[in-house]
């Protein structure tokens, strides 16, 4: 980790000449206790703890060149773990064409499955098995390893997102696809994606999540739908929930429902999310998912 941090600060040394590259991140540590278990104080109880290296380059002609890498830091704050940039590392050309991204990334159903939880999909949320298996990846994390994607520009309101993982990833995804858009209009926001892939057992997994947000002044109400399909299993699942803000402070709240053929399963939760200055947080949150309740308090910087 020492070894880590001093090759990142060397790093944003020569990037600070050039004024291409920079060094951050977020540190989230609070207390948190899961059913009958002992609580613990650890990292990334509302939000993943993560260091972020990022830069950019004018390439001309219009065209704009970066990359990114985004690693976690684990739960074990004894150690305080860094084990590479597994959350996301890719490289990225921009233009008036749109942007094309190449490496491990987040997918389509990633930003389908974040605009479909009042709980920003962190800590607290309440979203049961329905959205998390959507949410695989092809590689069983989440985010698609060895991917290319495409975005277009902004189209009077519409943005769509296509990507392929032909090779990547691991033997239980491969031939991975995944494709969204996002449409917003004022107060509205519409996203609908999907991604399949195929098993190591050959056959074709689909899932498809929609969601919506509806800013009523009051609060944004929000809500999504999950549909998943194996070969073997199939099950749907849904959200609803509400973001009311606070003056600078928001409490956010949602119900989950997912059915996989032997009836369904409930999450509930509800955070508190105390503006701190410019770069923290505090927060405040329960869930309860499959009748599992978690409490847990924390703060969280940026840096």
């Amino acid at each position: 980790m020492k070894k880590t941090l001093i090759a990142l600060a060397a790093i944003a040394a020569v990037g600070s000449a050039s004024a291409q590259f920079s060094v951050g991140g977020k540190l989230d540590v609070g207390y948190s206790k899961a059913g009958s278990a002992d609580g613990s104080v650890k990292s990334g109880v509302w939000e993943t703890s993560r260091l972020v290296v990022k830069g950019d380059t004018d390439l001309g002609s219009g065209l704009k060149g970066s990359a990114y890498l985004e690693g976690g830091i684990g739960g074990d704050l004894s150690t305080a773990s860094f084990s590479g940039f597994g959350r996301q590392a890719f490289v990225s050309v921009a233009g008036s064409f749109g942007k094309i991204d190449a490496g491990s990334m987040w997918s389509p159903i990633d930003t389908a499955v974040w605009y479909a939880d009042a709980m920003e999909y962190n800590g607290f949320t309440a979203m049961s098995n329905g959205f998390w298996n959507s949410d695989t990846g092809n590689n069983g994390q989440g985010n698609a390893a060895g991917s290319i994607q495409y975005t277009t520009p902004d189209m009077g309101g519409v943005v769509v997102q296509v990507m392929a993982a032909p090779g990547g990833g691991d033997a239980k995804h491969t031939n991975y696809m995944s494709g969204g858009a996002t449409y917003t209009a004022g107060p509205l926001v519409i996203n609908a994606a999907m991604q399949t892939y195929k098993t190591d057992k050959s056959a074709t997994s689909t899932s498809t999540v929609a969601a919506v947000q509806y800013n009523v002044g009051v609060a944004t109400i929000i809500g999504g739908y999950a549909s998943n399909d194996t070969g073997t299993v199939k099950e749907t699942g849904f959200n609803i929930g509400a973001k009311v803000p606070v003056g600078a402070d928001y409490i956010a709240a949602s119900y989950s429902s997912y059915d996989a053929g032997a009836g369904a399963k409930t999450g509930f939760g509800v955070n508190y999310i105390k503006a701190m200055g410019k770069t923290t947080i505090g927060y405040l949150g329960y869930k309860s998912v499959d009748s599992v309740s978690t409490t847990g308090a924390g703060l969280r910087y940026n840096f």
